[in-house]
C-alpha cells in the first residue's frame, strides 16, 4: 500500500487526548480538542472533507440504539445510555469522487454516566491521495 501524507495522519479515539498531525499533512485540524466529553454524551468529529461535504457516521449502542448522522465539523449526541457504542464512518461523495476514512473506519467507544466519549474520523478525498 502506498503511504501518502494523509494516510500518515494520526487519528483515534479521543477519550482523554488530543489529535495531532504532521504540519505537512494538509488536513485542517482545530487548535485544541476537549480532553473529555461530559457525561452521557458522544462527540463525533470529522476532518479532511471539503466545506460542502458532510461526514456520515452510523452509531450502534445499548439496547436497540442505532442512528446514522450526517454532519460537518462535529456533532454531539446527548442523553445516551451508558455503555459501549460501535461507530462506523461511511464513505461520502465529494466533487472529486468518494471520500473514505483514512484509518479505522469502525471502532468502539464507551460512554459513561460521569464521562462521555469523543471520536474523530479523518477522511481522505480522491484528490488528496
Amino acid at each position: 500500500m502506498e503511504m501518502t501524507k494523509a494516510s500518515l495522519l494520526i487519528v483515534g479515539i479521543l477519550a482523554t487526548g488530543v489529535v495531532t498531525a504532521p504540519a505537512s499533512a494538509g488536513v485542517p485540524l482545530p487548535e485544541a480538542l476537549p480532553s473529555k466529553a461530559s457525561g452521557k454524551t458522544l462527540v463525533l468529529k470529522a476532518f479532511g472533507l471539503p466545506a460542502d461535504a458532510k461526514a456520515k457516521v452510523t452509531v450502534q449502542g445499548p439496547g436497540s440504539y442505532q442512528v446514522t448522522k450526517r454532519f460537518t465539523g462535529s456533532l454531539t449526541l446527548r442523553n445516551l445510555r451508558p455503555g459501549t457504542y460501535k461507530l462506523k464512518a461511511r464513505p461520502v461523495t465529494v466533487s472529486t469522487g468518494k471520500a473514505r476514512v483514512s484509518v479505522r473506519s469502525v471502532r468502539s467507544v464507551t460512554v459513561k454516566k460521569q464521562r462521555g466519549a469523543t471520536a474523530a474520523f479523518t477522511y481522505v478525498t480522491p484528490d488528496s491521495r
